[in-house]
């Protein structure tokens, strides 16, 4: 069967609240905090259980809407979701409430545009996690993984199926996958993999010269100084969101005029063909 997942709820045993509360630093982890966050979740899901919630203000890191979802203390989420108290929404009781119902990381966006079995591959990857290891970037590489994107994901999914991802297994097979800053490298791997097929970009060479390659682009095509200081921003631009991420974070243009841009990309093809040919 074709099971379509949430990243947040993916198989009923894990759930992720990474996200949660949207006050954080952004490098804020609950696994490093587990004992604190464990004893914090308890009280605040008991204490809903005795009264009524009323508007009350997060503060701190932490809030007084996230708690355990199930008796078995495994499930953990938001206590103020509709899906919690029969379809009404009581997040507006914190002052972060609009931002949580609206607010969807790039992750789970790459996860939701996976098909259901693609889906199930890679989730092969914490499969053995629970709720606090699962929402920590440091211990569930598929955060890291899905920011390659959907489509190198499918690619690769449909090479492998029917097995599923594991690591290091699936890491070894596609080194590529382990580089920093997948965002950043997404539209140059995507542009080689459709030139020149998957058996390219998981070769065992794969890594060392994409670096050199990446690295020369930079070296010769990365020059913000050059762009009218009135140019459109690069993300506003309505490019292909992978090219457009290319060009800002690791070309470093925040701005840059149609024009410029569609050059870069008809450059970047050319040298693409004498570095992978």
């Amino acid at each position: 069967m074709d099971i379509h997942r949430t990243l947040c709820f993916p198989d009923g045993l894990k759930t992720c609240f990474r996200c949660c509360p949207p006050i954080r630093p952004v490098d804020y982890d609950h696994l490093l905090y587990r004992s604190f966050v464990e004893r914090e979740l308890r009280e605040h899901t008991s204490a809903l259980k005795e009264r009524p919630p009323g508007v009350k203000p997060i503060t701190g890191y932490s809030c007084w809407g996230l708690g355990y979802l199930d008796p078995d203390y495994r499930l953990v989420g938001c206590l103020l979701h509709p899906a919690r108290n029969n379809g009404t929404d009581l997040r507006h009781l914190i002052d972060y409430g609009s931002k949580c119902r609206t607010a969807t990381c790039r992750e789970a966006v790459h996860f939701e545009a996976l098909a259901g079995r693609r889906q199930s591959f890679w989730h092969g990857l914490c499969l053995d996690l629970d709720s606090f290891e699962y929402s920590s970037p440091r211990s569930n590489p598929l955060f890291h993984v899905l920011l390659w994107g959907p489509q190198l994901l499918t690619f690769i999914a449909e090479k492998e199926l029917p097995e599923i991802a594991r690591d290091p297994l699936i890491f070894e097979r596609y080194p590529f996958l382990r580089l920093p800053r997948p965002g950043a490298r997404r539209y140059l791997v995507e542009r080689i993999e459709r030139k020149f097929g998957l058996e390219t970009i998981s070769s065992p060479r794969f890594v060392e010269r994409f670096e050199d390659y990446r690295k020369t682009l930079a070296r010769f095509h990365a020059d913000p100084a050059t762009v009218p200081p009135d140019a459109p921003f690069t993300h506003r631009l309505g490019l292909d969101v992978s090219f457009s991420d290319f060009v800002r974070l690791e070309l470093n243009y925040r701005r840059i005029t149609q024009q410029r841009a569609l050059e870069l990309r008809d450059l970047i093809d050319s040298d693409m063909l004498k570095w992978f040919s």
